[in-house]
């Protein structure tokens, strides 16, 4: 089954446009459209999909330039190719600078298919370069937000490990049945829902899954640590992830 292949056509004379497609058939499975004016070829662009323009280089009123800038101000990476009754030297030369992929004469047609069959490959990769490069850009915000959540979270344990030494000492302190006991209680257990975000966003910067595991803190050495206020316990190792 022969590869579909959609064909814009920027022809005045539509003898001259069944030429390269008659051609182009020995190839592919040909839908195409014919324009002949700016306005007709920016209402195709727009409303339609295309895999080549062929373009005719000299025409009354629209010429192949203004065709290709068309194409080109639009942004969209679809081969150009002239296809045109007569091209010097020196204006292939211009056309080729001025973005266009490929020129050939009307009269020899053989080269179309190859060429088309070329440009597409080249279109498709840059297509598949393009995609590379904006999946590494990503990756590269993700790490940095990864990063950033990481010190975030580092910080806010700490934080936190304070708020849990604390409520823990305090709830020890005072004796059953007394009513600031429950209210501490409760402060712990907000304060284990804010440590398990912290391990979230641990896990988010590592990439890892974190084994949270109890400790006893009789068996570490808590030493106290000067504070603005005054003294406080340091809880490094308060729980281990």
């Amino acid at each position: 089954m022969a590869t579909p292949l959609r064909v814009l056509i920027v022809e005045d004379s539509k003898n001259d446009a069944e030429l390269p497609i008659r051609e182009v058939r020995r190839g592919f499975e040909v839908s195409h459209l014919r324009v002949d004016t700016a306005a007709l070829m920016n209402s195709a662009l727009e409303t339609q999909q295309w895999d080549v323009v062929l373009s005719d280089y000299s025409m009354p009123g629209f010429s192949g330039e203004e065709a290709l800038r068309i194409l080109r101000n639009k942004s969209l990476d679809i081969p150009f190719i002239y296809v045109s009754g007569r091209l010097g030297e020196d204006t292939a030369t211009a056309a080729l600078k001025a973005g266009a992929q490929d020129y050939l004469i009307k009269g020899n047609l053989v080269r179309l298919v190859p060429a088309i069959l070329r440009e597409i490959r080249e279109a498709e990769g840059r297509h598949d370069r393009r995609r590379l490069e904006i999946q590494v850009h990503q990756l590269q915000r993700f790490e940095a937000i990864g990063r950033f959540a990481g010190g975030i979270a580092h910080d806010f344990n700490n934080v936190i490990g304070a708020i849990l030494g604390w409520a823990e000492i305090a709830h020890r302190e005072l004796p059953d049945g007394h009513a600031t006991r429950e209210r501490l209680q409760r402060i712990h257990d907000q304060a284990e829902r804010a440590a398990g975000l912290t391990r979230q966003l641990l896990a988010f910067a590592r990439r890892q899954v974190l084994q949270p595991r109890n400790l006893d803190l009789k068996t570490l050495a808590i030493r106290p640590r000067i504070g603005k206020k005054g003294r406080f316990p340091c809880l490094r190792g308060f729980w281990s992830a």
